[in-house]
């Protein structure tokens, strides 16, 4: 399942990124963390930004970035 949410970004380094969503999925908010390294993918993130995450209907806590897995 494809959700859109903002994100809230802080650099932690140089080197790393930690991005922060809170997404609604089956009537409960959740909360994912992600901690990531700058690369040519994350480095254009931007507080704010609009991000697809794809969720696991079976385990609404397990979601991940849509843009950094697939084209």
């Amino acid at each position: 399942m494809e959700h859109r949410l903002n994100i809230k970004k802080s650099l932690r380094n140089d080197y790393a990124l930690s991005l922060d969503t809170r997404y609604y999925y089956a009537a409960q908010e959740w909360k994912k963390h992600f901690a990531l390294f700058k690369n040519h993918q994350t480095q254009f993130f931007e507080e704010g930004d609009e991000v697809i995450l794809l969720i696991k209907p079976e385990s609404p806590k397990s979601a991940l970035i849509l843009d950094l897995y697939f084209d």
